[in-house]
């Protein structure tokens, strides 16, 4: 490369461009690079057995945090649950749940107070869950918050729950 018959100047912006990469390991074709190029396809996973997993979608919870969480926990009760898993899409929330005992926010001091339910379970586990690792779960909260209603899987499945299902199910 010669710019403008002048070779030290496209050595010099060489260097820089090879400083810049090696500092912020972008696009680096000497060293590894930062962001992973294999593409992990996430999906739901099933619960251990006597184990049952609470999806708690973020849009639903902007609308009120304690009848959303009263309303789960009120669910997996009457199940006769021993051991619960919620995953939630939103990590504020998590963190807030697993550093009860820690966080002195105003969303710490409620979820502390919505979380002495967990009391009644043997175990619980928060976890944060990417939204579009559980399409279906995440597409079922969304058809319920539309509809305003709560979808148990004690009825029959409707056209669109069914849809949701095979689409996650194949992909």
């Amino acid at each position: 490369m010669v710019f403008k018959g002048n070779m030290e100047a496209a050595v010099m912006i060489w260097e820089k461009a090879q400083t810049l990469s090696k500092d912020f390991k972008i696009f680096n074709l000497t060293e590894p690079t930062v962001f992973s190029t294999n593409q992990v396809k996430k999906r739901w996973t099933k619960p251990p057995i006597g184990c049952v997993k609470v999806n708690a979608d973020v849009q639903g919870l902007v609308r009120s945090l304690e009848i959303t969480m009263a309303l789960l926990l009120g669910l997996a009760k009457s199940l006769n649950v021993g051991r619960l898993i919620v995953e939630s899409d939103s990590a504020m929330l998590v963190n807030a749940v697993n550093k009860r005992r820690l966080d002195i926010t105003i969303l710490g001091q409620c979820s502390k107070s919505e979380c002495d339910d967990f009391s009644s379970f043997k175990s619980v586990q928060v976890k944060w869950t990417n939204r579009n690792s559980n399409y279906a779960a995440n597409s079922l909260c969304k058809l319920a918050i539309r509809n305003e209603k709560d979808l148990y899987f004690d009825m029959e499945y409707l056209m669109d729950i069914h849809n949701i299902i095979i689409r996650d199910a194949i992909n």
